[in-house]
């Protein structure tokens, strides 16, 4: 039996044998749900069969952990609680409540930490915490000789540190061997553990796999006794973290953990930070959140340490706190510019990377709203375009055309492009980040016009440019001109766009984009290099050239062996080139890639362009259940990202789903008529005239499998 995972099935298949004794006491320590068989004839049958294997005083231990595992399953009220009730009365396990009571409140399971002092080893036990819509004594009827006073006191302080819902309490059922005489919890150190679990509930949340150690006293938090045998035997229990209350003379033991690999070791100061934790925490990354949420309260900090957060951690600090928000309301209005400038280029670099966080770069921006920046216009009217720039390349990224030219709108209004186009030494990077705007937000709608670049840039500014830096180059080969290869690199993916036709010019300014990026000799530009070729992997194979677009390929990846492509480590824009790559040349990855791509499926983001990658991986499946899978989890990522560059993208799915008779027609037609009417209302209507026009939705998915390249170009398939 696992250590602290077991069911009733095989405690039943043990019973009469020598092992079933020590089966049982693992199992009276771990209530949990999901113990029963799905027959209530079966439960009947295995409850007899361990009930005549047991002493008549440790019955009532088999219907502690039969009742823990009806509050504590999610589907409580289902008929197994019925079958329950009529053979369990909580009062006679000493529980001060009836079985209908017990179910209608609000139940968690905890970890405790405790201390075997007559052998002086760690014991890990756990315990049921109740929202009880009643105030009621908190302990069981046996709490009194099972628990020393200070043990109850613990529990006592976590209550009381909560402001509960009128009328209610809180019920704390530890599980140990209540039948068995002698004193079993001591100390005090219980109390962060149950301060932190009615929190859960309070909240609504899972408690984290995290176990948990500290006293709570009036100045904060104490540390806890015995706290190094609680985490050997937190690591052998197979806990992925420990929290506690740190003091000095753990201070060095938490930072060398004793060259403990397997385990987090969290120390605390206090309950905030505590709390934080708890309600973030996720397994190996605890650390990671420490320095934010202890810095959480200065401007200077936050600005300096949000891009590292996760996002999750930012989500919860914005809800409960405002932390985003209030640091950079407080940064602008002490004029603090060097902190805002420091967020704001930290902003731009989460910008760049191939696989963005979306989520995170939408809670760092979202507090840059018309008013603050305004505000900030006051004191920097540079820093202030650059906020607007920000929020209008995030558009730009998610697709949302009508947000992207609103933020132009209001940058015209305030008069902020002309400040970005004359402050001193951005006069090139305001060029071209408003020649890739115009560009972007062609693309976003699926409008490509050839002569759309040579509307909307200054020749004369331009030749300036290639002058200053061929200047540069002569004499320093490894000068770079960033602004140059951004907009070259633009310039690259629109010609990709506009069809094999125009070739040529994407190819010429592919070749003007890695030289101005350095040719791949600068480090510091190397990845903007290599992305480069990753839109020359996509026109080449547009053209027809594969043996370009291996070659591009090749380097973008960083490998010769296509056929053996390591899947670790790779952003998605890697990924979606070489499943394209695959899909176009009928080739199969290697058995290494398709173990990856299968796990990886289930739960990939979705964002752009895991919607490509599922679609490709598709067509290079040879089984038609996992080509199923995969297109139509491309359809949920198009679907689900509210975005309507993506939304179209649901075309190219699902007429792989009609031509393989994939789903039925009711759910075909509906999911046609969704996407046209986000093409009729957001995208260029003239690009897709023929799908428009189309008499019935399944002229539309025949044409789109027919021709996918016609109305899905370049990269967008």
């Amino acid at each position: 039996m696992n250590k602290t995972r077991w069911s009733l099935p095989e405690l039943a298949a043990w019973a009469g044998t020598d092992v079933f004794p020590g089966l049982f006491q693992k199992a009276v320590h771990h209530p949990r749900a999901g113990i029963r068989p799905a027959s209530d004839l079966e439960s009947s049958q295995q409850i007899g069969t361990i009930l005549s294997c047991l002493p008549e005083k440790e019955y009532c231990l088999l219907w502690s952990l039969l009742l823990a595992e009806a509050l504590l399953d999610s589907n409580a009220g289902r008929w197994q609680n019925v079958f329950l009730k009529s053979r369990i009365d909580p009062r006679q396990l000493g529980l001060p409540f009836s079985f209908d009571e017990a179910l209608a409140w609000k139940w968690t399971r905890i970890p405790l930490a405790l201390v075997d002092e007559q052998n002086q080893t760690g014991l890990i036990r756990f315990a049921l915490i109740g929202l009880c819509a009643t105030e009621k004594d908190p302990f069981p009827a046996w709490a009194g000789q099972q628990m020393d006073e200070s043990a109850r006191q613990g529990v006592n302080r976590a209550i009381l540190l909560h402001r509960l819902p009128p009328g209610s309490g809180v019920f704390f059922w530890p599980f140990i061997d209540f039948t068995s005489p002698g004193m079993k919890i001591k100390g005090g150190s219980l109390g962060l553990a149950v301060y932190l679990g009615i929190y859960s509930l309070l909240e609504d949340q899972n408690t984290p796999g995290l176990l948990c150690s500290g006293q709570l006293v009036s100045s904060g938090l104490k540390a806890p006794e015995g706290l190094a045998l609680k985490i050997t035997e937190a690591e052998r229990m197979g806990f992925k973290g420990v929290l506690f209350a740190s003091s000095p003379s753990f201070k060095q033991y938490a930072q060398s953990g004793e060259n403990r690999r397997c385990i987090e070791l969290l120390p605390v100061s206090d309950l905030d930070t505590a709390r934080i934790l708890w309600s973030s925490y996720l397994p190996g990354k605890g650390q990671r959140l420490i320095p934010l949420i202890q810095a959480r309260k200065d401007p200077q900090q936050v600005a300096a340490l949000v891009h590292t957060a996760p996002g999750h951690l930012l989500e919860y600090l914005e809800e409960k706190e405002q932390v985003i928000s209030r640091s950079l309301q407080t940064l602008i209005s002490t004029g603090n510019l060097r902190s805002i400038d420091l967020f704001f280029q930290q902003v731009q670099a989460l910008q760049n990377l191939p696989d963005w966080p979306r989520q995170k770069l939408q809670l760092l921006l979202s507090p840059l709203d018309w008013k603050l920046i305004r505000n900030l216009k006051t004191i920097s009217p540079e820093l202030a375009a650059t906020a607007c720039r920000l929020r209008q390349t995030h558009c730009r990224h998610l697709g949302l055309i009508h947000e992207a030219l609103l933020w132009e709108g209001f940058i015209r209004q305030e008069g902020l492009q002309e400040v970005s186009a004359t402050a001193d030494g951005w006069e090139l990077e305001a060029i071209m980040q408003k020649a890739e705007a115009i560009v972007q937000v062609s693309h976003n709608r699926y409008r490509f016009d050839p002569k759309l670049p040579n509307r909307h840039v200054d020749e004369t500014l331009l030749d300036m440019a290639r002058k200053s830096f061929a200047y540069r180059k002569n004499r320093n080969q490894a000068a770079v001109n960033r602004a140059l290869g951004a907009y070259y690199g633009t310039l690259c993916q629109h010609y990709g766009f506009c069809g094999p036709r125009y070739l040529e010019p994407c190819l010429g300014s592919a070749q003007k984009a890695m030289e101005a990026f350095g040719n791949g000799k600068n480090q510091d530009y190397y990845q903007d290099w290599l992305r480069i070729h990753s839109y020359l992997v996509y026109a080449n194979l547009d053209a027809g050239l594969i043996q370009d677009a291996k070659k591009s390929l090749q380097i973008y990846l960083q490998t010769n062996r296509l056929d053996d492509v390591d899947p670790f480590n790779r952003n998605p824009y890697e990924h979606a080139a070489f499943a394209r790559f695959q899909a176009d040349t009928a080739q199969t990855p290697g058995p290494h890639y398709m173990k990856w791509a299968l796990a990886a499926a289930v739960d990939l983001p979705r964002q752009h362009p895991w919607q490509l990658w599922l679609l490709n991986m598709g067509w290079i499946s040879k089984d038609d259940r996992l080509k199923k899978e995969f297109w139509t989890r491309a359809l949920t990522v198009c679907n689900s990202s509210g975005i309507s560059t993506l939304r179209a993208m649901a075309l190219l799915p699902l007429a792989r789903l009609y031509t393989n008779r994939f789903q039925g027609e009711s759910f075909l037609q509906a999911e046609i008529s969704a996407a046209l009417a986000v093409i009729q209302d957001y995208l260029c209507q003239e690009h897709f005239a023929d799908l428009l026009r189309a008499e019935t939705w399944q002229s539309v998915l025949e044409m789109v499998d027919a021709r996918p390249a016609r109305f899905f170009p370049f990269s967008y398939r």
